[in-house]
């Protein structure tokens, strides 16, 4: 929507809805509102209605070639204050827009009743009343730099308000949306930035203010915050340790701070909860695939073992939601708030390919939002505990957050960082700030890990650095985590019958069962493709073949139209009798199938995805370490490869190396054990 303001266009939104409003003005035009739009929106309008604007000069707002000063500025907001008919409202800015909010308060004393001033100051210049201010004559030589060199200037500007060392996606989302305005309007803001006062304005603060900063603000230090807490009456002050001016890993922590500062009646105190003899058990379990949510049933199961009246209520979205409720587990009710993962990675698919760091990095404004979502469910429930399955988003900023937390937290997972897997040095930048992360965030609190398991051994991790000047993979996770070995859902005990189970399903002794398996995305539709390609040469090679494909819950098999010899199943909750009964599978090289197949001792062919850091370096060194299956290349792979391929392994038999059986029960008793520590102290 759109406010105008003497015929400019203020590009405005509105989020959310409640009783309380909360207009939001972002700072420098390097940033649009969608720098609030990415982590504090989603979670603040869940609890009131936020009002995001775009200042003249970016985002969707007009660039005019004037009215880059403060009166224009406050201006321009409140053209969107009447065109939204808020009537009293709070009001937060960030950066520069602190002068915008304190300038608009003096203007329209009426309208704001609570503001909010974020990582900013009422004045740069240096004086005998302002002595944390710069000498004119340096900001005179900064203002000439981003007039004659504007690249240097945004550059060097990028690196001070995004201090922290692992920042690089919000530098790279900085740069892209500076050079969607101008170099000349970059220099007349950053003139309002340097120049314009707010002090005498500072007088006419009669409402509850809130301050909150960075304690490693590289740009505003953090001593400007305290002097203007001293000169405003009525006002709060919030430092965030570790966090820059732009609060790359602690926004989180904003965001709270600004919630409990409008809607304090919503607080809740759980610093004296204790454990009862039964824990309530948050359960976070990754929709990426289906392999997470059977082994973290399977974990459940052995827990419910020892303690029959546990209490989990599980956060989680499709396909893995539905799973849960077929079998009957408790779905928390927030779980509607979240935004789908799993939908996002397969947006990052092309053919056999898909690029999951790329998708991981694309995907913190989804992360973003579900967890603070996490946050808002942990803060009603109070539960005792938290389990998260590859719920990366809870681990890294728990650690960057520890504050935020109110529960012991395990965290488990089955890879550990990332890989490179493109030459694309842009591409190996990002692998290198995803690993640092995961290091850096256990270095600066380590307090914040109770318990970490990687579902594995040791052995089956890469021996090799995070990457230059980072620890080494094996070693580091042998010092934070906890082994449980590999998580089978099932006991293959159960399966060893295989005659049983091919009558069951109707299959005749003489049927040669080729079995392809795609998992819970919909990214497997190409491997189908190619198998079917290869039916009619296979059927030639051998005649007893009876294919069955396994859609999963993301492909329609009707989608492929009847096809003579093969069977198409729709999803199938529990496909382990199928993988014991075949006599081949053709799969991805996704790790929950592949180590299924290798639990029950069936002879496959695993295709891993372009790409897929976890899948070419991950799931294969962990296949070649259990000498299980035999890996594909998609791309040469025509239909006469594929087909000698199938001829020559349907119905070989194995020699891998045994799947530890009793994975489930080691991981349940290390989350009892720590359930029963600190149900002690």
């Amino acid at each position: 929507m759109y406010a105008e303001n003497n015929g400019v266009k203020i590009w405005y939104e509105i989020h959310g809805e409640g009783t309380r409003t909360l207009v939001m003005v972002h700072g420098f035009q390097v940033a649009p509102s969608e720098f609030f739009k990415r982590a504090l929106v989603p979670f603040l309008s869940r609890h009131m209605r936020v009002v995001t604007l775009d200042l003249r000069g970016n985002g969707r707002s007009d660039r005019p070639e004037g009215g880059y000063d403060l009166a224009t500025y406050v201006e321009d907001v409140h053209a969107v204050v009447e065109a939204a008919h808020l009537d009293r409202f709070a009001m937060a800015g960030h950066s520069l827009a602190v002068k915008i909010v304190i300038k608009y308060n003096a203007t329209y004393p009426s309208r704001a009743d609570q503001l909010i001033l974020i990582g900013g100051t009422s004045n740069r210049v240096q004086s005998e009343d302002n002595p944390l201010g710069l000498p004119k004559e340096h900001l005179d030589a900064s203002l000439r730099i981003w007039r004659e060199q504007p690249e240097t200037a945004l550059k060097g500007f990028i690196e001070l308000i995004c201090s922290e060392k692992y920042s690089l996606r919000l530098k790279e989302l900085l740069w892209e949306w500076a050079h969607a305005t101008s170099p000349k309007i970059w220099e007349m803001c950053w003139a309002v930035a340097l120049y314009s006062s707010t002090d005498e304005d500072l007088k006419k603060l009669d409402i509850p203010v809130l301050l909150i900063h960075g304690l490693k603000d590289g740009i505003i230090p953090p001593e400007i915050a305290e002097r203007l807490h001293e000169k405003i009456n009525n006002s709060k002050l919030a430092l965030i340790p570790d966090a820059g001016h732009c609060f790359v890993h602690t926004w989180p922590q904003v965001g709270r701070h600004i919630f409990e500062f409008l809607q304090p009646e919503e607080i809740r105190d759980l610093s004296s909860k204790g454990m009862g003899e039964n824990p309530r058990i948050l359960w976070l379990t990754s929709p990426i695939g289906m392999g997470h949510v059977k082994r973290d049933v399977a974990i459940a199961s052995e827990m419910r073992k020892v303690l029959p009246d546990l209490t989990i209520h599980w956060l989680s979205v499709d396909p893995v939601r539905t799973y849960l409720e077929t079998v009957g587990e408790r779905i928390h009710p927030l779980s509607d708030a979240l935004r789908n993962e799993s939908a996002h990675i397969e947006g990052h698919t092309t053919g056999h390919s898909l690029d999951l760091m790329e998708a991981l990095w694309e995907m913190d404004k989804i992360l973003n939002n579900n967890f603070m979502v996490f946050i808002d469910a942990v803060r009603e429930e109070g539960y005792d505990l938290v389990v998260g399955d590859e719920s990366l988003e809870v681990a890294e900023y728990l650690h960057y957050n520890p504050t935020l937390k109110t529960a012991p937290f395990v965290f488990m997972t089955d890879f550990i960082g990332a890989s490179n897997v493109s030459d694309d040095q842009t591409k190996q930048a990002h692998v290198y700030d995803f690993n640092g992360i995961w290091v850096e965030m256990r270095e600066i609190h380590p307090e914040a890990s109770d318990l970490s398991i990687y579902i594995g051994e040791l052995e089956n991790l890469p021996d090799r650095p995070f990457g230059e000047g980072l620890p080494n993979i094996r070693q580091w996770t042998r010092d934070h985590f906890k082994f449980s070995g590999y998580v089978i859902p099932f006991d293959p005990v159960d399966y060893a019958d295989r005659q049983a189970l091919r009558k069951q399903l109707g299959f005749t002794p003489e049927d040669k069962i080729l079995l392809v398996a795609v998992g819970g995305t919909a990214v497997g539709r190409p491997l189908i493709e190619k198998c079917l390609e290869a039916q009619p040469a296979l059927k030639e090679k051998v005649p007893a073949i009876r294919t069955i494909v396994l859609c999963g819950p993301r492909i329609d098999p009707v989608s492929f139209g009847p096809i003579e010899d093969v069977e198409f199943q729709a999803f199938i909750p529990d496909p382990i009798r199928h993988y014991a009964a075949c006599d081949l599978a053709v799969i991805q090289g996704g790790l929950s199938t592949a180590m299924e197949l290798t639990a029950l001792g069936r002879p496959f062919l695993y295709f891993p995805l372009k790409d897929h850091f976890e899948q070419q370096e991950y799931v294969d060194s962990r296949l070649k370490w259990y000498r299980a299956g035999m890996r594909m290349d998609f791309d040469s792979t025509n239909p006469s490869r594929l087909v000698q391929a199938i001829a020559a392994n349907i119905g070989a038999s194995v020699d891998y190396r045994p799947v530890n059986r009793n994975g489930a029960k080691r991981a349940a008793s290390m989350i009892m054990q720590l359930f029963q520590e600190r149900k002690s102290l």
